[in-house]
């Protein structure tokens, strides 16, 4: 069966990184107060500088989770309760749920069918006095349209935040898709192109901002004991530290990065020379000044062109010992955002007590119910083999439906 045996790429230098911790005998080296190991220990700051050093941006903040990295980005930026930020309904729940930890309202805006991320028409739309930030991610590996949203940044002056968790390796004019973030970040977990078990680091290029993020990771309360200090940056933390061993798992894994990305980008090329031939399948159209990361290979279905269901096509694919995944989110209709006598009533009455709670992507939402599918590079191990045998999974059902 084709997409269900999980991925991994560790192996001997991920061993040897572990037993270098196991040697040493320390799995966390941080300190809540302010000496140098608020900063932590040696294996969690020798991956933030190569991070830094690898993205090209000043300042590496590493968490235990992309999770608790997004909660820090929102808090680094003063975001305040009754503010907004505009985020698009096709992710992962953390991106709403980091703007609501701050008392914060998550805006949901619209995506685009070209290459599903983050619609600029539809984040105008939303904008009003109150928007302090867009929440822009980079969904399956594609970089979503930097042109217009850093034309919508300039014109608004709002800040922009970077959830690149799926697109390590994606790039615009050359410069990875984090460079045009306030700030921004990457997710290390079991089933990104790189794995540390959990984990995640923020990169931002102001040193306010990093220290503010870091101050959220390492319990800022404490850490400013100082009156004057406190006052001049009154912080709250937690404990989001990166341990030594999860640390030293990444400083194994980034030396591989670039060569996943790219065995990722032959198998989505291969897809793409296959099934752009067939009738009725839209893949991806690459756009000129972007790289892609493909941690997943989305396209869409004309199902009605087809004559069969999208759900229908997807079980047939399966009798034909191909995985595949029909669909996405779409958040905005969780009953979280969409009941109006839920816990965002009650906890942030202010900002969600009457407003209307049915607004509708339209877009998303019919890719979502009937004709976007999706193969999981990242999740799931593929061989270029494999991908040649889904073209032809493909090609032997369109024979069945008779299309021609």
């Amino acid at each position: 069966m084709i997409g269900t045996k999980s991925q991994n790429f560790y192996g001997i230098q991920e061993k040897k990184m572990i037993n270098k911790v196991f040697s040493g005998k320390i799995f966390s080296d941080f300190l809540a107060n302010d000496n140098p190991k608020f900063y932590g220990g040696k294996f969690v700051r020798k991956f933030e500088d190569k991070l830094s050093k690898f993205y090209k941006m000043k300042y590496a903040i590493t968490f235990n989770s992309w999770t608790s990295g997004l909660i820090a980005a929102v808090g680094a930026l003063d975001i305040n309760p009754g503010d907004e930020i505009i985020v698009p309904t096709w992710t992962m729940t953390a991106c709403p749920t980091s703007i609501l930890f701050w008392g914060a309202k998550p805006v949901f805006a619209d995506i685009s069918d070209k290459d599903f991320n983050i619609d600029p028409v539809s984040i105008e739309k939303k904008i009003n006095s109150r928007t302090k930030a867009i929440m822009i991610v980079d969904i399956h590996g594609t970089p979503a349209n930097y042109e217009r949203l850093l034309e919508i940044k300039k014109k608004y002056k709002i800040k922009l935040i970077v959830d690149a968790a799926q697109a390590p390796g994606s790039k615009f004019k050359n410069k990875y898709t984090v460079n045009y973030s306030d700030i921004g970040g990457y997710s290390f977990n079991r089933h990104k192109h790189i794995q540390t078990g959990e984990g995640g680091v923020c990169l931002t290029n102001n040193k306010e901002i990093a220290m503010k993020a870091m101050l959220i990771r390492n319990h800022g309360e404490g850490v400013l004991s100082d009156p004057k200090k406190f006052k001049k940056m009154p912080m709250i933390g937690f404990n989001f530290r990166m341990t030594e061993m999860e640390a030293a798992m990444g400083l194994a894994q980034l030396p591989k990065l670039k060569k996943i990305v790219k065995e990722k980008y032959e198998i989505a090329q291969i897809l793409t020379r296959g099934l752009k031939k067939l009738k009725h399948i839209q893949t991806l159209k690459e756009k000129k000044n972007f790289t892609y990361s493909y941690y997943m290979y989305p396209i869409i279905l004309d199902c009605k062109k087809i004559g069969k269901k999208r759900d229908t096509i997807v079980k047939d694919l399966l009798k034909l010992k191909i995985q595949c995944r029909g669909g996405f989110y779409n958040l905005h209709r969780l009953p979280l955002y969409k009941d109006k006598k839920s816990y965002l009533s009650k906890k942030y009455p202010k900002i969600f007590s009457g407003n209307k709670r049915d607004e509708r992507c339209v877009v998303a939402e019919k890719l979502h119910n009937e004709t976007f599918l999706s193969f999981q590079l990242c999740s799931f191990t593929y061989t270029k083999s494999d991908a040649h045998k889904i073209v032809k999974a493909f090609n032997k059902l369109w024979e069945k439906y008779k299309i021609k």
